[in-house]
């Protein structure tokens, strides 16, 4: 029931081309099952979940402006060709996707599968010399799940991120997947959680956080920092410009934003 409400949820915000965070969509799901059941919520546990939506967004917003700042310094400052660069963009891109495609599945999994844990719902394989515990065939299925998703129904979301809140330039697009990508490593990892608690860095808690903030954070950091014009306000909910200054980020419906 949890899972299926959260769906629901997600779902109908996405028809209508809302962005959402299915990492809160879960947590809301929980805290209605928990108050129809009596069940008490770990109040420590939930300011952990509810912290990273404040906390991811304004990481991956710095990390894409010092990216940002630092991409543009070092190209000012080096003599690479033009075909060269659009060959080095290119793969950069590349690399990129890659790494947020891994980082997604490292912090989305828990928002599709983790409720499952308890109930382990599959029996362990044993075939031919391959293994496979529940937990495995649970991620497995998660996954899949979650690639269906990305063929079927993503392109409205897509056209969101890439176009209609910010027109990126192929450096700004780097920039932010990078961003948003490491800022969910960073609360993925429990070895890099290990590492930062062994340095007495007792800063991020290892849970799931909204990879749909994290992006929208990076863009709106790389647009603040290119001056604030090129973010469509209207996208990101606001009823008014976003403005910087005296300037106007609110493009009419018939405007794409510059290129950042």
């Amino acid at each position: 029931m949890v899972a299926l409400a959260a769906a629901l949820a997600v779902f109908q915000m996405l028809r209508t081309g809302i962005q959402v965070s299915t990492t809160q969509a879960l947590i809301g799901s929980l805290l209605g099952r928990n108050a129809f059941a009596g069940i008490s919520t770990d109040p420590a546990i939930l300011l952990e979940v509810v912290s990273t939506w404040i906390l991811g967004p304004l990481l991956a917003a710095g990390f894409a402006m010092a990216m940002m700042w630092l991409a543009k310094l070092i190209l000012r400052n080096s003599r690479i060709g033009l075909v060269r660069s659009d060959a080095y963009t290119r793969l950069a891109l590349l690399g990129s996707g890659a790494l947020g495609a891994y980082s997604l599945g490292a912090n989305n999994i828990a928002n599709v599968v983790g409720v499952f844990l308890p109930s382990q719902p599959f029996p362990a394989v044993s075939w031919q010399g391959f293994e496979s515990s529940p937990t495995q065939l649970l991620l497995l299925v998660g996954g899949i799940a979650m690639a269906s998703g990305v063929l079927n129904y993503s392109r409205r979301t897509v056209e969101l991120v890439g176009s209609d809140l910010a027109n990126l330039s192929p450096l700004a697009a780097w920039v932010c997947v990078t961003a948003h990508s490491l800022v969910l490593l960073l609360f993925a990892s429990a070895s890099l959680k290990a590492w930062l608690d062994s340095q007495g860095l007792h800063l991020l808690p290892l849970v799931p956080v909204s990879s749909s903030q994290a992006i929208l954070g990076a863009i709106l950091g790389v647009g603040l920092l290119c001056g604030g014009r090129e973010v469509s306000g209207s996208s990101l909910g606001f009823p008014t410009a976003i403005t910087t200054g005296e300037h106007s980020a609110a493009l009419p419906k018939t405007t794409r934003p510059r290129k950042m």
